[in-house]
């Protein structure tokens, strides 16, 4: 879902900018996260589908639909990949979440991994990374009773981020309508080499009654024919992955956002956690995890800085960022960093240029409100800098 264009060779200085923010007035009311004494081992159990993005040796996507139990042993329910193959793991795969930091690590056939993802406040959302080239994932939590139809994203505004690998490694982001019919357009659409108003894509999104959502149309690269998402309980958030015809691997994560008012960057403090996936030139690609701790003032420290093959460390000093009214979040110090809060303010999704010709998207949960109080619509403010 972007304008076909050649690659820009941004000249950036190595840096990485994030950013979480929330506590809107439009978020309603709490889900019974209250901070992060209320996320426990329970919050695993369910079904998720889970999205995967892998830059590399491989470049590819995968889908998953898993069952998680008590114990946090996976079972995969269905499983598809970018290469075709539909054959899930047999092994034994279990994740163990951590109920004072909402981390979760995981065990495979009862070996440890280096795969690492964090929960959102709000249970239903997560995100990780691991090696396999460089992987990004993303789950979304099915809720029992949730009921879906077209009408869920029709007549609505969104806000969308893309990270490409493959051939041509690029983020990209814009926003744009979609109409009655699910016919969708794109106001505005900004990829590294920069800014055009593409109008009516000849796109059509589709939501079935399980909530999985499809597309078709869209001319040449832009087909749309192999994308598949998943739309939240909540009906703001589609995660999704597909190829388009130049053999680029994508994952796109669809932001609706009308009736999101009310956001600003002076909110309450916390924890929150990201993990990013980085595509593109050496060093790239990597991934990256880390947890940032922010003050009332929007002060923020960071710790438990984990990067693969050890590319990149912990920022030194501060940095600022602003959240408009709707959520949308920039970074005067970067003009590349774009981000979206989640309608619920409990997660956001970012791109940026990382440094000349490295991009990456990052996926950022909040697990702790610093005072206490209900998590759900929380914020936490964080950008850094490398």
């Amino acid at each position: 879902m972007k304008k076909v264009k050649g690659l820009a060779r941004v000249l950036v200085y190595f840096f990485i900018l994030v950013f979480i923010a929330g506590s809107f007035s439009c978020s309603g009311g709490g889900d019974g996260h209250s901070n992060n004494s209320s996320i426990s081992q329970a919050d695993l159990e369910g079904t998720w589908n889970i999205q995967r993005l892998e830059s590399g040796s491989t470049n590819a996507w995968g889908r998953f639909n898993v069952t998680v139990n008590s114990s946090g042993n996976l079972t995969f329910n269905s499983c598809e990949e970018s290469s075709g193959s539909t054959t899930c793991p047999t092994h034994t795969i279990v994740w163990t979440i951590d109920e004072d930091t909402g981390v979760i690590t995981e065990t495979d056939n009862g070996t440890a991994t280096d795969a690492h993802y964090a929960i959102a406040s709000n249970g239903k959302f997560i995100a990780g990374t691991s090696t396999g080239s460089s992987q990004l994932f993303v789950a979304q939590k099915r809720v029992s009773g949730t009921t879906y139809s077209a009408s869920d994203v029709q007549g609505k505004s969104w806000v969308f981020h893309e990270l490409s690998a493959g051939a041509n490694p690029r983020w990209s982001y814009g926003n744009g309508t979609i109409a009655a019919n699910g016919a969708m357009t794109i106001t505005n659409e900004t990829d590294p080499s920069g800014t055009d108003t593409p109008g009516a894509t000849g796109m059509t999104i589709a939501v079935n009654t399980s909530g999985i959502v499809t597309m078709t149309g869209g001319p040449g690269a832009e087909s749309m024919a192999t994308y598949q998402g998943f739309l939240s309980d909540d009906k703001k958030t589609i995660v999704g992955t597909y190829t388009d015809s130049d053999e680029e691997y994508r994952l796109l994560i669809i932001q609706i956002t009308t009736g999101q008012t009310g956001n600003s960057t002076s909110q309450r403090a916390g924890t929150a956690r990201n993990h990013t996936l980085q595509v593109g030139t050496a060093p790239a690609p990597f991934w990256e995890h880390f947890t940032i701790n922010t003050t009332s003032t929007g002060v923020m420290s960071y710790s438990d800085w984990v990067s693969q093959n050890n590319v990149s460390s912990a920022p030194s000093g501060t940095r600022t960022i602003s959240i408009s009214s709707t959520g949308v979040a920039t970074a005067a110090s970067n003009p590349s960093f774009h981000g979206q809060l989640s309608f619920d303010g409990t997660f956001m999704v970012a791109t940026e240029t990382r440094g000349t010709g490295v991009y990456g998207m990052h996926v950022i949960v909040l697990t702790d409100a610093a005072d206490g109080s209900s998590s759900k619509g929380d914020a936490i403010m964080l950008i850094i800098s490398i």
